[in-house]
């Protein structure tokens, strides 16, 4: 009878360990996975079309819930001994969700940035993408922002083609 107390003893503190080390792993080590979009997009509120805005979309893949705080871009080469420019959220485009925005997984959030000659595009950034509360960064991929630049060049020598 002791042994088999004993044996149960044992496998409840094996458990208990392994319950406390699986609670420690999630909780600390794995971290909310996410996917970031970019593209050139008009937005249709009613019968008008808004636009054309920048498009930057995040998607949590989960686990857990995500705090985005605020839009970032990395430079190319340092301006002023700065690297990156921290975007502000427009505030007056309704269709912006108020950062910081809290994202539960298998959600998005977009955030619309106004697309024209002096956009955020005129700067010589290498990333666009989103902070989140832990300090993360979450970047668009390189061929979206070679695309968004693209785009942008286009506006830039038609505007400077119509002077």
């Amino acid at each position: 009878m002791n042994i088999l107390a004993l044996v149960l003893s044992v496998l409840s503190i094996i458990v208990a360990f392994f319950t406390l080390g699986w609670t420690i792993y999630r909780d600390v080590y794995i971290k909310p996975r996410s996917k970031v979009t970019a593209m050139i997009a008009n937005v249709h509120a009613s019968s008008a079309v808004i636009g054309p805005y920048i498009s930057i979309t995040i998607l949590n893949k989960g686990p857990g819930k995500m705090y985005i705080e605020t839009i970032i871009a990395k430079l190319k080469k340092e301006q002023n001994g700065a690297g990156y420019i921290q975007i502000i959220n427009d505030y007056r485009n309704p269709a912006n969700p108020i950062l910081p925005t809290e994202i539960l997984p298998d959600n998005k959030t977009t955030q619309f940035l106004p697309f024209r000659v002096d956009c955020i595009l005129k700067e010589n950034i290498k990333k666009l993408g989103f902070i989140d509360s832990l300090g993360r960064y979450h970047w668009v991929r390189n061929k979206d922002v070679k695309e968004l630049k693209d785009e942008y060049r286009k506006i830039s020598y038609l505007e400077k083609e119509s002077q």
